[in-house]
């Protein structure tokens, strides 16, 4: 119990400390830092358990050292492969390397926030967050356009369906 204590008082000391490392004013989408952008979701598809997706895109690819992600409670869950990524290119502006990792989602795994820590090759760390609710929702069956197993012309400008009940974004 006392290492536990310690270890959620490390990362909430980290977390406050690494903020302001990062420049990231209260208020701020913590899903950004000076260095990139990390997002994650629990990935819901009918034919597989729940996983995790996680995504690290960011313009200063050069200055990354290492990306890990923690679970709420402060346990070690993924590490980014920076040697793996795609590349995204648009016009006027610098490229983007997009590093992408899937995970299945642990026994237990808790709702809360997901912290990736980012070092950088001058040796600081920025954190960056997003906030996960583990759970199998429901899958969009009405409303959906277009219908399953359409023949398409060309790709759908649009994609819609009915309401998800539990679903946010």
């Amino acid at each position: 119990m006392t290492t536990l204590l310690v270890r959620v008082l490390v990362l909430v000391v980290a977390l406050s400390i690494g903020a302001a490392a990062a420049g990231a004013p209260p208020g701020k989408d913590r899903h950004v830092t000076a260095v990139g952008f990390f997002d994650m979701h629990v990935c819901n598809w009918p034919e597989r358990p729940l996983f995790f997706k996680a995504l690290f895109s960011s313009i200063h690819y050069e200055q990354l050292r290492d990306i890990q992600v923690f679970t709420p409670d402060g346990q070690p869950l993924l590490r980014f492969d920076l040697a793996q990524f795609r590349t995204a290119t648009r016009p006027g502006k610098p490229v983007k390397r997009v590093c992408l990792v899937d995970v299945p989602v642990p026994p237990g795994a808790q709702d809360g926030w997901y912290t990736a820590q980012i070092r950088t090759a001058d040796g600081r760390v920025h954190l960056a967050m997003d906030r996960l609710e583990i759970r199998r929702m429901a899958q969009a069956t009405g409303g959906v356009m277009p219908a399953h197993e359409s023949m398409l012309a060309a790709p759908p400008r649009q994609l819609s369906w009915e309401p998800v009940p539990g679903a946010h974004h």
